[in-house]
């Protein structure tokens, strides 16, 4: 594969299941949780971010970050 797996966010990188785990805080739960439907976007000033929704309550979550 060419990884070399020194943690474990680059070991799940290799198997590629870091890509479904983003996580941001909702404010509305008060709680990090995982954003159901997440989409990469590019915002204004050029730097990448992810949007989605909380699956507990539905409010937008927003995360600021190449996360995918």
């Amino acid at each position: 594969m060419g990884y070399k797996l020194t943690s474990r966010k680059t070991f799940l990188k290799a198997l590629g299941v870091l890509c479904t785990m983003v996580q941001a805080y909702c404010v509305k739960c008060r709680a990090k949780r995982e954003i159901k439907d997440p989409k990469k976007i590019t915002m204004k000033n050029g730097k990448p971010a992810v949007t989605g929704t909380c699956p507990v309550c539905g409010t937008k979550l927003f995360r600021i970050g190449a996360a995918l």
